[in-house]
């Protein structure tokens, strides 16, 4: 079994319990294991957590990017991605989803770019 994979499995059980350590209910969070691809192939597990928005408020959903952040440095994790919905401006309805890389352990891995 590899490093990776490991790593995933520790991580995993920490996830498992993010709602009740942040105290959020519990359908506020879900989560589900993905992977990465890369150009050469190679392929590294992770996870998606997602954090309904409208049923946490602004100190709760910092709260839970923290959460994330210090589960990413503990698996020594380079960088994370962040989705967001971006209106659009001329029509107002949710038009772009956005990704972001948030540097962890790796600096400059910083971007944004519009998922199409």
């Amino acid at each position: 079994e590899s490093v990776n994979i490991k790593q995933q499995k520790k991580m995993l059980k920490d996830v498992q319990d993010i709602a009740s350590v942040l105290q959020f209910p519990a359908t506020s969070v879900i989560w589900w294991n993905a992977s990465g691809q890369w150009e050469d192939g190679s392929t590294e597990p992770g996870c998606i957590v997602a954090f309904h928005r409208t049923l946490l408020n602004e100190s709760q959903l910092r709260a839970a990017k923290d959460w994330v952040v210090k589960l990413t440095t503990k698996y020594e994790q380079g960088a994370i991605y962040e989705f967001r919905f971006e209106k659009d401006s001329e029509s107002g309805t949710t038009g772009k989803l956005i990704r972001s890389t948030v540097p962890i352990l790796e600096d400059d891995t910083d971007a944004e770019v519009e998922v199409v």
